[in-house]
Formats: structure tokens, C-alpha cells, sequence
């Protein structure tokens, strides 16, 4: 019996705990977000009719392409175009194959 109400007792003072932590971190949440929305009044942003204007798309920066999808592709292309820069300058150096200059069968 003694075990059991200890067990319990454990248990409910660890549920409180938790529970008191909940508390605690959810004002802090609200604090945080009372902060965040001054800061985003506070904002000078301009949002005036020019400007929305001036760039109906701000998040776009072609047709159907944002800014990060545009600056994925420039950097996959100019990987690739590095890669084959060092395929094409092993081809013109001779450097893709064994010379055959030797009187010996070189495998290739």
C-alpha cells in the first residue's frame, strides 16, 4: 500500500510540475508575441499605394520563379559548368587516358 501511494505521489507531483512549466512558457510565448507584433507596428515599411505599385510581385523575380528558385538554378549550372571545365581541360591536356606512346599493350 505504502509503495503505491508513493508511486502516486511521485507521479502527481511530476504532472504538476510539468504542468507549472507549461504555464510559465506560454507567458513567455505571449510576451514574446506582444513584442514581436509592437515591433511590426513600429515597422517603417512603406506601404503605400507607389510602392505596391512599383512591384506587384515582390516575392517573385521571374515569370513564375521567386528569388531563391532563380539563384538554385545559377548555382546548379555553374557547378556543372566547373565539372565539365575540368572534363574538357583533362580531354585537351591529354590527361583522360594513358599515353600511347609506350611498346608495351597499355589496357584501355
Amino acid at each position: 500500500m505504502r509503495r503505491k501511494t508513493g508511486i502516486l505521489l511521485l507521479t502527481s507531483a511530476a504532472v504538476i510540475a510539468m504542468l507549472s512549466a507549461c504555464d510559465s512558457n506560454n507567458q513567455e510565448t505571449e510576451e514574446e508575441m506582444a513584442l514581436r507584433l509592437q515591433a511590426e507596428m513600429e515597422s517603417t515599411e512603406d506601404v503605400s499605394t507607389d510602392s505596391i505599385f512599383a512591384n506587384l510581385t515582390p516575392e517573385l523575380m521571374g515569370v513564375t520563379s521567386r528569388t531563391i528558385d532563380s539563384q538554385r538554378v545559377i548555382a546548379e549550372n555553374f557547378n556543372l559548368n566547373i565539372r565539365a571545365f575540368w572534363d574538357d581541360w583533362g580531354r585537351a591536356m591529354l590527361l583522360d587516358r594513358p599515353s600511347r606512346l609506350t611498346p608495351y599493350p597499355i589496357p584501355y
